[in-house]
């Protein structure tokens, strides 16, 4: 009886091994392109959804200002101001005001301040200001159309539009809003 079993221990041979890395770098790409899909998608999501939100909070904090604006509004050069009568007199008895201003500028951001506000005749206002303080990158197109009274002396409310816009696109956004005290339309100069 022949008891020697016969094993081929050659390995694999160079075709074996030739298939299965090419089905490794198949399976590996089409991986890779799932993954690369994936994070694009996520990315663009996220972009979109930041997009929206800061959007908002700067509609929000402008919207703020506008229900509460209770002496004057003024929009012109891309900058609205809102004037509001400050509850606390001057140490000589005379009213004082605030200007609360949004400005976009020319990197196109919309800035906030607030600054004294002098009034030189019943409509007109006076205001030096600085706006510094970023409410929001990329933002274009910002613009401020009134809802008025029916003598045309006073807003009632007021339409804030806006494009903001990153990783190339833009979302067009706008506020209605209605102003509590009616303020007077005004010059600042």
């Amino acid at each position: 009886m022949d008891r020697s079993i016969k094993t081929d221990n050659g390995g694999f041979t160079l075709i074996e091994m030739l298939l299965c890395l090419t089905i490794f770098a198949v399976v590996a790409a089409a991986a890779f392109g799932f993954m690369l899909t994936g994070a694009y998608s996520f990315n663009t999501v996220s972009d979109d959804v930041n997009l929206q939100l800061d959007s908002d909070v700067a509609m929000n904090h402008i919207s703020q200002y506008m229900r509460n604006c209770n002496a004057g509004i003024a929009f012109s050069d891309n900058t609205l101001y809102l004037i509001g009568r400050d509850p606390e007199p001057s140490s000589g008895g005379s009213e004082t005001y605030t200007a609360y201003i949004f400005q976009l500028k020319s990197d196109n951001g919309i800035y906030f301040t607030s600054a004294p506000a002098v009034p030189l005749s019943d409509d007109v206002f006076s205001c030096y200001f600085s706006a510094e303080d970023l409410l929001i990158r990329n933002a274009g197109d910002f613009r401020v159309t009134y809802l008025v009274n029916s003598d045309g002396s006073a807003a009632v409310g007021a339409k804030v539009e806006a494009l903001f816009t990153r990783g190339g696109k833009g979302l067009p956004a706008y506020r209605t809003v209605a102003l509590r005290n009616a303020p007077k339309i005004v010059t600042v100069s």
